[in-house]
């Protein structure tokens, strides 16, 4: 009979039991049989030493039997009944084991009746499918003794996303499958009953970073039943919307949970700002129906300009309210749409080319207006760069001609212009931009005559200089 020893990780457990099959192969049948149990019993053993690590519990059992060997008592039994309790085997495989074991002190004594040969195979193939193959797993015990130091101690962990995921990941290695719902729902309840002042904390956002790894990696399905999930919902409602609520998690939900956690979002957002978030990367997304985005857009627009900096909504969030600010023609609605903008620090992916254009005019026109936040906000960006193509094409569109294409001057301060466009756009960038401006304004129609001033004031050099030889060019009668 062939045995299967792949599956035994551990060195010492596959030495021994490999010896027992030596000598159940040699016709050694008393020895193999002896030296079988003796494989069960000292990785149950070791099993009890690397559990004791996490589980105080398991720790003292281990220093029990150590101590009864020193003083040479039979220490099988509390072995056995060791593993047991500590859900390493199930109440049948007790059963066997305690039977393997009775029959190994009758096998022990040279003159009793000695095993066969199928009575060798039988033990050693049920210790490696019983004990030996399987991984040393955490229960509730080592589980308790894990949830007790992550919820209590900041230092246990730094606070960095790519170590928290790296224990996170250890953590499904180390936590028995059936055991995943318990260890969820016992840091649930710790997440849900934290007071809110706390939920910023290094401890509370630990938690939630360790939930949505495990939730995503080993997946809802294979932890909880609809109906369970459902239950978790409601039961644990603060701590569930931090943790089901990320995209990545909520993308892989029934309909009917984001239906829940959507209108559990809309819900709680008055006396949680904080969770808006959730809805933004929903937003982004188009995961919202009409209505819902609608909602959501209301919501934007109610929040204080001061608050919204701590949010950190994203732009395509506040598009909408951005643009609106813009083009209010007044300074006390444009400057905190510019100093929010500021303050992002960067442009993000959000937007569409076609948002960023519009962006792009809007700011401009702002500038042209007075707007000191514009002001500010076109000298960040010409003097940090990193802006989009189609932001710094709308600026320069705004100059020459309308949204609807219809050719005007508006320039104002061509040298701050100029700077832009050198600040944020290669070589190839620029001539690429001037050749669509100088498409379009061969093809428009003039909106509105302009002054001499206006026109004299573009530079002969640099982009601009460029667009201008192409309106003489197109208009050789200028239209003053």
């Amino acid at each position: 009979m062939g045995f299967d020893i792949s599956k035994i990780k551990n060195k010492e457990d596959r030495a021994l039991i490999s010896d027992a099959i030596k000598l159940c192969e040699n016709g050694f049948y008393r020895a193999s049989y002896i030296m079988a149990w003796l494989s069960c019993a000292e990785s149950l053993k070791r099993r009890f030493y690397e559990l004791g690590k996490r589980d105080s519990n398991a720790g003292k059992l281990y220093k029990n039997i150590e101590e009864l060997e020193k003083q040479h008592k039979s220490v099988d039994n509390e072995i056995i009944n060791g593993a047991f309790n500590f859900n390493l085997i199930s109440d049948t495989e007790k059963e066997k084991l305690k039977h393997f074991f009775s029959m190994r002190s009758v096998y022990s004594h040279p003159y009793e009746e000695a095993p066969s040969k199928v009575d060798c195979e039988q033990i050693i193939e049920n210790i490696i499918q019983i004990v030996l193959s399987r991984p040393v797993l955490l229960k509730e015990g080592g589980i308790s003794f894990i949830l007790d130091r992550l919820t209590k101690e900041e230092s246990f962990l730094n606070n960095s996303s790519t170590e928290i995921n790296t224990y996170s990941k250890e953590l499904i290695s180390i936590i028995d499958p059936k055991k995943y719902s318990y260890f969820l729902k016992k840091y649930l309840q710790f997440l849900n009953d934290t007071p809110k002042d706390q939920r910023k904390g290094i401890l509370y956002n630990r938690g939630i970073m360790i939930l949505s790894y495990m939730a995503f990696n080993i997946g809802i399905e294979n932890i909880w039943s609809n109906e369970e999930f459902e239950n978790i919902l409601y039961t644990y409602r603060n701590a569930s919307l931090n943790v089901f609520a990320e995209l990545n998690i909520f993308l892989l939900l029934d309909q009917k949970f984001k239906n829940i956690i959507i209108n559990r979002l809309f819900e709680d957002i008055p006396d949680n700002l904080s969770l808006i978030k959730y809805l933004d990367s929903f937003y982004i997304k188009n995961i919202l129906t009409e209505n819902q985005r609608r909602k959501f857009s209301f919501i934007v627009f109610d929040i204080n300009w001061r608050d919204l900096p701590s949010i950190e909504l994203s732009l395509k969030a506040l598009y909408p309210r951005i643009i609106s600010g813009l083009k209010s023609h007044n300074w006390h609605m444009q400057n905190p749409a510019c100093e929010y903008i500021i303050h992002f620090g960067s442009f993000d992916d959000t937007l569409s080319d076609e948002e960023y254009v519009e962006l792009g005019r809007n700011i401009l026109q702002s500038y042209v207006g007075g707007s000191s936040g514009a002001h500010s906000l076109l000298y960040r960006i010409s003097t940090v760069g990193n802006t989009p193509i189609s932001l710094i094409q709308g600026i320069v569109e705004e100059c020459f001609y309308d949204d609807n294409k219809k050719l005007r001057l508006k320039i104002s301060n061509p040298q701050l212009i100029e700077q832009i466009i050198d600040k944020n756009l290669s070589f190839e960038e620029q001539e690429n931009l001037f050749l669509e401006i100088a498409t379009n304004i061969q093809q428009t129609e003039i909106k509105r005559n302009w002054d001499w001033s206006e026109y004299d004031q573009i530079p002969d050099t640099g982009l601009l200089g460029k667009i201008k030889k192409v309106l003489n060019e197109n208009y050789p009668v200028f239209p003053f």
